[in-house]
C-alpha cells in the first residue's frame, strides 16, 4: 500500500480544498428552480407534517429531503441553506479523491486528484445546487474509501466494512441507481483490494437498509418496489417531438464537444483509461473498472419497468457520479506522465485543463440566468410592495420559496400551471382590480419547447398591463462577454451545424428582458 502523507502533503491537501472552496463560493449560482426546489418542498413537508407516503420520485429520494429537513429545522428555509448541503459534499468530494489517490498510489497522485475534483467545472457548477448527483457520486466514493479501509486495518476492519455498507444504502437512498456500485465492489474483491468477508458485511448492510425501505413500502402501498415506480412514472413527462433525454450522444457530447459542462477533464480521463489498459496497472485497473461499470450503465441502462422497455433518461449532470474515480484516474495519469514522459508537458497540459476550467466555471453561470432573473424580480416585489403577486408556472415556484416564512407568503400565487405527465396547461383566475405578474421569458420560450407549455402573456387574464420592472441580463457581465468571445469564434468552426447551433444559443441568452413584473389593473 501507498506511505503515509506527511505534514508537508496535508498543508498542501488544505490549500487545494481551500482553492476548491473559494471557487465554490465564488462561481455559487444557488439556484436552479428546478429539481432543487422539487426537493425542497418535500423536505418542508416533512418537517411540518412528518412522514407520509411519498406521491413523487422527490419525496421517495430520503437520502435528500431527510438531511434538508434537518437544516432547514436548524436554520431555516432559504437559498443559503438550501446550497449548504452540497457545498460540504462537493468539499468532501475533493478530501475523498485524496485519499482514494494516496491510498491506490502515492500522496502525490492524492494532491493531483484532489486538485483535479477542485476544479472540475461539473462539481463547481452544482456544488452550491440542491441537486442528488454529487452527493451520490460522493457516497458511493465514501463507501469505497471506507471498504479500503476495511482491508488496511489492522483491527477493526469490519466495522469499516458497516460504515461502507452505510454509506452505500445512503447512496441508494440519494438515487436508487447506486446499486451497481456493487459490480465495483466486486471488482475490488477480485483485484485484492477488500476482502470477501468485508464484502459480505458491506452488502449485509446495505441490504438491510434498504430493505427495510422495501418493506415499509410493500405494507403501505402493496408494491416493495414502490420508489423504483415513481421514479419511472417521472419519467413519462409529456415532451416536445424535438426533445429526446434517451439519445445516445448525450454523455460523448458532453465529455468532449461541449468543454463548458466538464473542462478537460475527460479528455484527460480518457488517456487515463487507456493508460491504465496499457501499462496494467492494479489500482488504475480498479478505477477504469469503476468508471467504465458507470458509464455503460448511463449510456445503456434501461428502464425495467416501463413497457416496452426503454433506455432511461440521460442527462449530462449524472456524469457525477463518477467524478471521485474519473478524478483519481486524472492524478494518475498526470503525475505518470510527470515522472516517466515530460515534466514540463504535465505541468503544460494541468494548467492548460486548469485555466479552461475556471474559464468555463464563470461561463457556466449563464446556466442559471433564468433563475437569476425571477430572484431579482422577487427582490425588486418585496422592495417595492408589489404585490399580490401572480409568476408564470418556473417563476411560481421561486418566488414561494424565497418568500417562504414572510409575511407576503400568502400573497403570492401561481398564475400558471403546467402538468408535466398530461402536458396540459391551467391558468388562475386573478380575482380585484389590481395584481402584480412575473413573468420570466427565458423559462416561457424553455418550457414551451420541451414540454409544450401554453405561453403566458400578461393579456391572458383580461386586465390593462403595464410594465414595472425589467430584468436584463442579470449574470456577471464578464460571463457575457465569454459568450461574446465563443460566438465569434464559433464562426471558424468547420461542422456548419454545430457553428450555427453556437451561435444561435448566444443569440437567445444575449437577449435583454429576461424578466418582468406586470402591474394589472381591471378597467370598468
Amino acid at each position: 500500500m501507498a506511505s503515509r502523507p506527511d505534514r508537508r502533503h496535508v498543508a498542501w491537501f488544505l490549500a487545494i480544498a481551500a482553492v476548491g472552496l473559494g471557487l465554490r463560493l465564488l462561481f455559487a449560482p444557488w439556484l436552479s428552480g428546478n429539481d432543487d426546489l422539487a426537493l425542497a418542498g418535500p423536505a418542508i413537508d416533512l418537517l411540518h407534517h412528518g412522514w407520509q407516503i411519498p406521491t413523487s420520485n422527490y419525496g421517495a429520494d430520503y437520502g435528500m429531503t431527510v438531511p434538508l429537513a434537518g437544516i432547514f429545522a436548524v436554520l431555516g428555509v432559504g437559498l443559503p441553506q438550501l446550497g449548504l448541503l452540497p457545498l460540504v459534499v462537493s468539499i468532501a468530494g475533493i478530501y475523498v479523491a485524496w485519499r482514494i489517490g494516496t491510498i491506490l498510489f502515492d500522496p502525490v497522485v492524492g494532491l493531483i486528484a484532489a486538485a483535479a475534483f477542485a476544479c472540475f467545472p461539473m462539481s463547481v457548477q452544482f456544488s452550491t445546487l440542491f441537486f442528488p448527483d454529487q452527493p451520490q457520486g460522493v457516497a458511493m466514493a465514501i463507501a469505497f474509501l471506507c471498504g479500503l479501509n476495511s482491508a488496511r486495518a489492522v483491527r477493526g476492519g469490519a466495522w469499516w466494512a458497516v460504515a461502507a455498507g452505510a454509506w452505500w444504502a445512503y447512496a441508494y437512498y440519494v438515487r436508487i441507481d447506486a446499486f451497481f456500485m456493487g459490480f465495483v465492489f466486486l471488482a475490488a474483491v477480485g483485484l485484492g483490494y477488500i476482502r470477501w468477508r468485508h464484502l459480505f458485511v458491506i452488502g449485509g448492510v446495505t441490504g438491510v437498509l434498504v430493505g427495510a425501505e422495501l418493506v415499509v413500502f410493500d405494507r403501505l402501498t402493496g408494491n416493495p418496489f414502490y420508489h423504483a415506480e415513481l421514479e419511472e412514472r417521472a419519467a413519462n413527462e409529456v415532451l416536445s417531438p424535438t426533445m429526446n433525454y434517451r439519445d445516445l450522444i448525450t454523455y460523448p457530447k458532453v465529455m468532449f464537444l461541449t468543454p463548458y459542462e466538464a473542462g478537460l477533464h475527460f479528455y484527460l480521463l480518457a488517456a487515463g483509461m487507456i493508460g491504465a489498459v496499457v501499462r496494467r496497472r492494479r489500482p488504475a485497473l480498479m478505477l477504469a473498472i469503476w468508471v467504465a461499470i458507470f458509464i455503460v450503465w448511463l449510456m445503456f441502462g434501461i428502464d425495467p419497468f416501463h413497457h416496452p422497455v426503454r433506455l432511461k433518461p440521460q442527462l449530462g449532470r449524472y456524469l457525477q457520479e463518477i467524478s471521485v474515480p474519473m478524478t483519481v484516474l486524472i492524478g494518475w495519469f498526470l503525475v505518470g506522465l510527470y515522472r516517466r514522459v515530460s515534466r514540463v508537458g504535465a505541468m503544460a497540459l494541468g494548467t492548460v485543463a486548469l485555466v479552461v476550467a475556471v474559464v468555463f466555471m464563470q461561463f457556466n453561470l449563464l446556466n442559471f440566468e433564468p433563475a437569476l432573473a425571477t430572484v431579482r424580480a422577487t427582490q425588486a416585489a418585496e422592495r417595492h410592495g408589489w404585490f399580490p403577486l401572480y409568476a408564470d408556472s418556473q417563476s411560481a415556484g421561486i418566488v414561494a420559496f424565497l418568500l417562504y416564512g414572510s409575511p407576503l407568503a400568502d400573497q403570492a400565487h401561481p398564475a400558471q400551471q403546467h402538468d408535466f405527465l398530461t402536458g396540459t396547461t391551467t391558468f388562475a383566475a386573478i380575482p380585484g382590480r389590481k395584481a402584480y405578474l412575473v413573468i420570466n421569458h427565458d423559462y416561457v420560450r424553455q418550457l414551451h419547447e420541451r414540454n409544450l407549455e401554453t405561453p403566458i402573456t400578461p393579456d391572458r387574464f383580461g386586465m390593462a398591463a403595464t410594465t414595472v420592472y425589467t430584468v436584463n441580463n442579470p449574470e456577471p457581465p464578464l460571463s457575457y462577454a465569454i459568450l461574446r468571445a465563443l460566438a465569434a469564434l464559433a464562426r471558424w468552426v468547420a461542422v456548419p451545424g454545430l457553428s450555427a447551433h453556437i451561435q444561435a444559443t448566444a443569440h437567445t441568452v444575449l437577449l435583454p428582458d429576461d424578466a418582468r413584473i406586470y402591474l394589472l389593473r381591471r378597467t370598468p
